[in-house]
């Protein structure tokens, strides 16, 4: 049985014929994928030798030797150019993601742009900051909940120019790389839910610090935080959050 956050995955990672899971630890994302059709073979890596061998352990109890091949390196080092139409990477911080990608993709990826399904457990911000400001368009994110923590993941592709979306929401543009400017457009409402809760928490921040001897600039930065917060609520959900 795997985890929710893992299976959200499996399931929007689109059909190709190689795939690389960067980090793969135990394996599950691999095996689930071959089982579903996703890939013709799929490339399983990790940095921890431990870890490869339970993802090798569970490739060979559902003999998939054939169709997913196991390799000890770093990133995405352990590529062949042009070798893959996708690459995951789940489970790591986005700003370690940022610096796989920086290291090694331009050097990996000559004539393909594979498709990038990335899954950050934090810093989700400045992984899209990261792509943003490095050409990858981000063609379509999800947010979703498991065991009382919020997590997204983000469809990637290497782009010709830098994405003007963000360019034309500059105001807000903070706030919609921390919260995904596809994800706001759904409109879902775990999404409503984690932003009210945000507003709420700042709201009781800035109560408690306007009561202590803390410099204005930080209260005034909160609360130009809390008013483009606001403002996005009302312009994706027609009204503004109630406590």
């Amino acid at each position: 049985m795997i985890s929710e956050r893992l299976q959200y995955i499996i399931d929007v990672v689109p059909i190709l014929d190689t795939i690389a899971d960067i980090g793969t630890d135990h394996g599950y994302i691999p095996v689930n994928l071959i089982k579903k059709s996703r890939a013709k073979k799929i490339i399983a890596s990790d940095i921890s030798k431990q870890s490869l061998q339970k993802a090798k352990d569970i490739i060979i109890k559902n003999h998939f030797e054939n169709v997913i091949d196991t390799r000890l390196g770093n990133g995405i080092d352990i590529l062949d150019i042009d070798e893959a139409d996708g690459v995951i990477i789940a489970g790591m911080g986005g700003i370690l993601i940022s610096k796989i990608l920086e290291t090694s993709y331009s050097n990996k990826f000559i004539n393909k742009k594979p498709v990038l399904i990335l899954q950050p457990v934090q810093q989700a911000k400045e992984l899209r900051y990261y792509l943003y400001e490095n050409n990858f368009k981000i063609t379509d994110e999800y947010v979703m909940q498991e065991n009382n923590k919020i997590y997204h993941i983000i469809i990637a592709e290497k782009h010709h120019k830098i994405d003007d979306r963000y360019d034309k929401i500059a105001k807000h543009k903070d706030i919609y790389m921390e919260f995904g400017i596809i994800n706001i457009e759904k409109k879902s409402e775990l999404l409503s839910k984690i932003i009210r809760n945000n507003i709420e928490k700042i709201k009781i921040l800035i109560n408690e610090l306007s009561k202590k001897s803390v410099e204005q600039q930080h209260i005034d930065f909160l609360k130009d935080r809390l008013k483009n917060m606001e403002d996005i609520y009302y312009e994706t959900w027609g009204t503004y959050p109630k406590a």
